[in-house]
């Protein structure tokens, strides 16, 4: 044991837990974050362009944005959920709302879902794990 009071402490073996599924699920609902969290950004990058051609194409692009909106919140939620508490999770979906915050949000849970990944082993790319790495 080391003396210094300013080391954190290190993790040996496995974690251990309930639920052998929960790393599969997080890594499913990583997986579902990424591809929103570029959706997300893709929307950002052509809700500038298409604004400018006219209010037929405002409209779809307030549809786009409600529909990305709500598929953010719902995958924020679903992660959210499996890492913290219900509470948490409700409070991110619900600031799915803020269009920055948002994506930023989408990031920092993701990068909590690697961590907890990564305690089991599991290695974790750009779109997250792999999902052949999980036995049936």
């Amino acid at each position: 044991m080391s003396n210094n009071p300013f080391k954190p402490p290190v993790q040996t073996g496995q974690p251990t837990g309930n639920d052998p599924g929960k790393p599969l699920r997080v890594a499913i609902a990583q997986r579902r974050v990424m591809y929103a969290l570029l959706a997300g950004i893709g929307l950002n990058v052509s809700a500038s362009y298409l604004s400018t051609l006219g209010s037929a194409m405002q409209v779809v692009t307030i549809f786009m944005a409600l529909v990305v909106i709500g598929l953010m919140a719902y995958v924020m939620y679903s992660l959210a959920k499996e890492l913290n508490s219900d509470s948490i999770a409700i409070v991110y979906a619900v600031l799915m709302i803020v269009p920055c915050l948002s994506l930023i949000l989408l990031v920092i849970v993701s990068q909590q879902a690697t961590n907890y990944l990564k305690q089991f082993g599991i290695k974790v790319g750009l779109m997250g794990a792999n999902l052949k790495q999980f036995k049936k």
